[in-house]
């Protein structure tokens, strides 16, 4: 039996094993998917038929991208756009381009990817392509959030559940469910957040989709850490790296490195802290993700200033400011400058610590990020009364009780000790050792430890 002639293939064989490939993608078996995506673009390429060319190229760059291997994935896609533009198939091409747009987006180059999202969501309108639309405007959602335009994120991802809702796609919507459950968590409703990770972990569980499992179990574990349930916040992180590394999923495994790292940071555990960070770091430069670097080494300056090392990690919030600033990513922008404000201000710079605090202070107001609003206001007033201000006792202990009773749980202990500090008044003592011991795992964190020795050893007069 002759074989197919060139420009044609066997379109059955190549659509089955497309579809096997899809299978061991969302079932995380990876490695198997590489494999069959390979083998397919090679049976296309040797049949020079163009159409099969630019789906296996795609579908091939496509788990490159998930691994991480952009440099890979990055030529892959380029070929598919480039056969399907000259060979009349534009109407294949917009999977790639969406594609192309997030590796974009994962390398910081926002423009770009806006440049290609734009044109994904125009070719699959006017092909009345539900499923394409709906995974540019997941990708577009997260770009958007990742530079805190959270309004525009979550138009994004409101729209996507419409399609996927319509379309009845249960491994779209467990992706919508956690997108929506991010923008929750960045606004401090973390209630929200919370049934949002559940329903991905639920659905992610109903069909086995263990890429979704890994990212559910890692946001999950923030909302433990939020709530200073520590143990949790542990254990889905394990969770997910493992799962992460049997995926070869780098981007995944660089996430979680890095949050492990803060984790271990709060118990006091340094060396494993800093290894779990450094690990990320590597990891980050390795995948050209830019973004992720600066984050890590946001990590590693709160790793040393946990330890003592408040030099170093100015010296690291710095490196992070510069390029998030670069990438204009206000939400981590802001958070870094409240860092900075804080290690000046130790390093007796105190009207540098103002300008960083009211910076970051007033970004926080607008992104509606009530933790930074308070740490900023602590900031504030160790500057101005306990660093030899012009503050008087009054101002300050009003300003802070008027923070006390909306403060965020996390940040009830701090004030409470300043307010201790400031006033001397045995009530604020009491207070401060009491929201520690409410705590579900106090004991995890050293700050904590360390807190509460030295309040319980105050002879009170």
């Amino acid at each position: 039996m002759p074989g197919p002639r060139p420009g044609q293939i066997s379109y059955y064989p190549f659509s089955l094993h497309s579809k096997r490939a899809s299978i061991f993608t969302i079932t995380g078996q990876w490695t198997q998917a590489e494999e069959t995506n390979y083998s397919n673009l090679s049976a296309a390429r040797q049949a020079q038929s163009p159409k099969e060319i630019v789906a296996g190229a795609n579908q091939l760059g496509f788990i490159l991208l998930q691994r991480g291997k952009y440099q890979e994935a990055l030529p892959l896609f380029l070929e598919a756009i480039a056969i399907s533009e000259k060979s009349g198939l534009k109407h294949v091409n917009h999977d790639a381009m969406g594609n192309l747009g997030t590796l974009y987006r994962n390398q910081g180059d926002y423009a770009e990817a806006q440049k290609y999202f734009d044109l994904t969501k125009q070719q699959a309108r006017a092909q009345g392509n539900d499923h394409s639309l709906s995974i540019v405007l997941g990708n577009q959602g997260l770009m958007y959030w990742y530079q805190g335009l959270h309004e525009k994120a979550m138009d994004c991802y409101n729209q996507k559940l419409s399609i996927d809702e319509k379309i009845g796609n249960l491994y779209l919507l467990g992706t919508d469910y956690g997108n929506i459950g991010g923008v929750h968590f960045s606004r401090g409703d973390f209630v929200q957040a919370e049934n949002c990770y559940q329903k991905q972990i639920s659905l992610a569980r109903q069909i086995g989709d263990k890429y979704s499992l890994r990212v559910a179990l890692n946001n999950l574990a923030g909302i433990y850490d939020n709530q200073e349930n520590y143990q949790k916040a542990l254990d889905c992180y394990q969770t997910s790296l493992k799962i992460a590394r049997e995926l070869g999923n780098l981007a995944g495994e660089r996430v979680v490195l890095n949050n492990l790292g803060i984790l271990l940071s709060y118990q006091g555990e340094y060396a494993q802290a800093l290894k779990y960070a450094t690990q990320s770091l590597g990891l980050a430069r390795g995948l050209g993700d830019r973004r992720g670097e600066a984050i890590v080494m946001m990590t590693l300056g709160i790793i040393y200033k946990t330890k003592g090392g408040n030099a170093e990690a100015l010296d690291q919030y710095k490196r992070a400011e510069s390029i998030f600033v670069e990438l204009s990513l206000k939400e981590y922008l802001c958070e870094c400058q409240a860092l900075i404000a804080t290690a000046l201000l130790d390093a007796e710079r105190a009207d540098l610590s103002l300008d960083y605090s009211r910076t970051a202070s007033a970004a926080a107001v607008q992104s509606g990020n009530s933790e930074i609003i308070v740490r900023c206001k602590i900031i504030e007033t160790r500057a101005g009364f306990l660093k030899g201000g012009q503050m008087t006792p009054e101002k300050a202990t009003i300003g802070l009780l008027e923070m006390l009773p909306s403060c965020p749980k996390k940040m009830e202990v701090e004030l409470n000790i300043l307010l201790f500090e400031i006033t001397h008044e045995p009530k604020y003592r009491q207070a401060a050792l009491d929201a520690i011991h409410s705590r579900p795992n106090w004991q995890f964190r050293k700050d904590y430890r360390e807190w509460v020795k030295e309040l319980e050893n105050i002879s009170l007069k």
